[in-house]
Parts: C-alpha cells; sequence; structure tokens
C-alpha cells in the first residue's frame, strides 16, 4: 500500500457522549513508520479500528494511493492489516503451528503456506523460536507473533 491519506475524518459512537475523533488528518507515507500516541479515550484505537474497516460509520476521507480506502479493501482485502492489544495466538501451539493456522485460515496451503510462514517469521524476526510454545514466550516475542 502506498500513502495513506486521512482527511477531516471523525467519528461519534451511537447515543449520548461526545465526539471520539474530531476532524482528524495525517498523512502516512508509503513504507512509512507510524507510531499513534495519546491518553486513555483519545480515540487510538477507534482511529485504527476505522482504518481496519471494523467501524465504518466515520465521516470524512481515508485513502492510500488517492484510491479510497474503502474501494481499495474491497479490491485487495489483506492490503491493510491490524494487530490486536491483546494476544492473538494459541499459547498451546508453537510458533510455527500458530503461523501455520493463521494461515491456512487466510486460504494458504502447501507451498505457498511454508513460503509465508518463513516470510512471516522473518519479518517478525522470531525465526529462532519457531519451535517454541507461543505461551512460554517473553512479552517482546508474544507481541510479535
Amino acid at each position: 500500500m502506498g500513502t495513506l491519506n486521512l482527511e477531516g475524518v471523525s467519528f461519534r459512537y451511537p447515543g449520548p457522549g461526545e465526539t471520539v475523533l474530531d476532524e482528524v488528518t495525517l498523512v502516512i507515507p508509503a513504507g512509512g513508520i507510524f507510531g499513534l500516541l495519546g491518553p486513555n479515550g483519545a480515540g487510538k484505537t477507534t482511529l485504527i479500528s476505522i482504518l481496519a474497516g471494523q467501524l465504518r460509520e466515520a465521516t470524512g476521507s481515508i485513502s492510500a494511493d488517492d484510491e479510497p480506502l474503502e474501494a481499495l479493501r474491497r479490491r485487495r482485502p489483506h492490503s491493510l492489516g491490524l494487530v490486536p492489544q491483546e494476544y492473538a495466538f494459541y499459547p498451546m501451539l508453537s510458533c510455527a503451528e500458530n503461523l501455520r493456522f493463521f494461515g491456512a485460515m487466510q486460504g494458504l496451503a502447501g507451498a505457498r503456506l511454508k513460503e509465508r510462514v518463513i516470510a512471516a517469521a522473518a519479518f517478525a524476526r522470531i525465526e529462532s523460536a519457531l519451535a517454541r510454545r507461543a505461551g512460554r514466550l517473553s512479552g517482546g516475542l508474544k507481541r510479535r507473533l
């Protein structure tokens, strides 16, 4: 995915309450790494949930390389991922077993699955932990998995 543009993005949860996001505008360049920092209740998780497609009632515009994010998501559904706050793996399985399981859930199989497991482990820098049970990893390795 290329440059991610947000212009005037606002969000309010249904019912009484305050606006969670108010006219957020930012540009994340292609290949960039972006940190979203703020106090509790500032709207960080809400913004990420909107980007991941979990919340769709936001106003404003979001695009990637000038293509509306909704259109990109329909055309390339795996182009934007989300790392949850909580661990999202099975602690009784090894790291490799977890990666194979979630790859298979995405429709991967055979040589392609093996290739993607190796690539994911390299990307997350967990190659040396692939045979270890996920539940026994350090906190940092658990987050990478």
